[in-house]
């Protein structure tokens, strides 16, 4: 059968970049530096009040709701 294109982009991606998913270099990069994924998503969220305005709660609203839905069905 053959792969979807998506996979086949991501195998490329993550054989590159360790020959691991990315799912654990980013666990990995997260437990060397515990201080870089919180400061990077602070920097996304000031850049998108800076850059949307008058609509930056809702995008951090659902950004939060996103975030709580995903760690709610981590485990499974």
């Amino acid at each position: 059968m053959k792969k979807p294109m998506l996979e086949k982009w991501y195998k490329a991606i993550w054989s590159r970049l360790g020959g691991r998913p990315l799912t654990y270099v980013i666990r990995d990069l997260n437990k060397e530096w515990p201080l870089l994924f919180p400061m990077v998503f602070l920097g996304i969220g000031i850049f998108i009040v800076k850059v949307f305005k008058s609509n930056w709660k809702w995008i951090v609203l659902a950004i939060v709701i996103g975030s709580i839905i995903g760690h709610i069905f981590w485990g499974e």
